[in-house]
């Protein structure tokens, strides 16, 4: 089973092909990334293949599922605009999300642990 799979996938803003058939295929437990410059459409791919806006064409699945949406809490999404704590770094903004889906208190003792990541 693919974690992500897409096919054909399009998202337009007036007429601007953000994102232009794309064909994706991710195995489940595969490290992924990607690249490109400013304004190539990364951010637009991953809202798109996570359900959090939808395509103008073409399909997606996310861990099986063709409604990616419900699969947002099997799935983490650290954009770079994160909202959670604008000062924070990314390792403590995930162990921060990580505590609060296991239904831990935020203020645990490992915020911060990420330093012992450097």
């Amino acid at each position: 089973m693919y974690a992500i799979e897409a096919k054909g996938l399009v998202k337009q803003f007036d007429g601007f092909h953000a994102v232009d058939g794309v064909d994706l295929k991710i195995p489940e437990g595969s490290i992924f990334g990607i690249l490109g410059p400013n304004g190539a459409g990364k951010t637009t791919m991953l809202r798109t293949l996570l359900g959090i806006i939808d395509p103008d064409a073409g399909t997606r699945s996310l861990l099986g599922s063709d409604r990616p949406i419900t699969q947002s809490r099997n799935v983490g999404y650290l954009p770079e605009e994160r909202g959670l704590y604008q000062s924070m770094r990314a390792v403590d903004t995930m162990v921060v999300r990580l505590h609060q889906n296991a239904g831990m208190n935020v203020q645990s003792p490992l915020i911060g642990c990420g330093s012992k990541l450097d």
